[in-house]
């Protein structure tokens, strides 16, 4: 029976020799899965001639394997680690792993690459299911954006990772925006609201203002919305008005 060493364990999972996690050792564990998704990236990309299954097909499944894993360890330690700084560090790190994952999706030489293979090649590995698997990841890709130029697939990065940071909320959570409309993605809201993954949320602006009257935001029973005015409140009118009859008087006064 083969038996792992410490540091082949270590790379594996968090956990130390003890059974133990902690917030830097998880971070330093899951910045380590980064890196290897990196290097499986880079490998595929260093391919120099024929792209074939197992010099390009196989590193990208490894490379979405590392990222699907380690995506999957670190929200489940958000979900029910007993210590506190852990799961805060669980939750950032797997925002950072759906952000690579996005990244993964908007590669333009990782789709150019598997989308070089060729499938119609006298290769016994390539049968009929190997075939749909890569037609529907080359699909994915592009419906995913990695076909549209820099600055869309930009845009189309920064609506995912919105999209993210509002799943990794807890289902006990309220979300207060009355910064801009555009920081939150108001239809990744609406669907977060109406299918309970957050408990509500009090929205000050809009994409629009005013607030169009079919908006679903004016039909969620779970969903406070004010015309912004949200900073309204007798303290700060009173030190508004106050400065401003202090900056006259200053005026006035030379």
């Amino acid at each position: 029976m083969n038996h792992l060493s410490v540091e082949q364990t270590t790379a594996l999972h968090p956990w130390n020799e003890r059974g133990e996690i902690d917030a830097p050792g998880l971070e330093n564990w899951v910045q380590g899965r980064l890196a290897r998704q990196r290097d499986q990236i880079d490998t595929l990309l260093a391919v120099d001639g024929e792209k074939t299954l197992e010099n390009t097909l196989r590193p990208y499944d490894d490379a979405v394997a590392t990222l699907g894993a380690t995506g999957s360890l670190a929200s489940l330690l958000d979900s029910v680690y007993p210590d506190k700084a852990v799961r805060d560090k669980a939750r950032e790190l797997t925002q950072a792993v759906a952000e690579a994952a996005t990244s993964l999706s908007l590669n333009q030489e990782v789709y150019r690459a598997l989308a070089a293979i060729d499938l119609n090649a006298p290769d016994p590995t390539v049968d009929p299911g190997t075939r749909h698997y890569v037609s529907q990841t080359l699909l994915n890709y592009r419906l995913a954006g990695v076909d549209k130029d820099d600055e869309t697939r930009g845009h189309l990065r920064e609506l995912s990772d919105k999209a993210t940071e509002l799943s990794l909320m807890k289902p006990t959570a309220r979300l207060v925006n009355t910064s801009r409309g555009p920081i939150v993605v108001e239809a990744d809201l609406v669907a977060a609201l109406r299918e309970g993954k957050i408990a509500g949320a009090a929205i000050d602006v809009f994409d629009e203002e005013p607030l169009p009257p079919d908006h679903p935001f004016r039909k969620l029973p779970n969903l406070l919305a004010t015309p912004h005015i949200g900073f309204v409140s007798r303290a700060l009118y009173e030190r508004f008005y106050q400065d401003t009859v202090n900056n006259i008087v200053h005026w006035l006064e030379g």
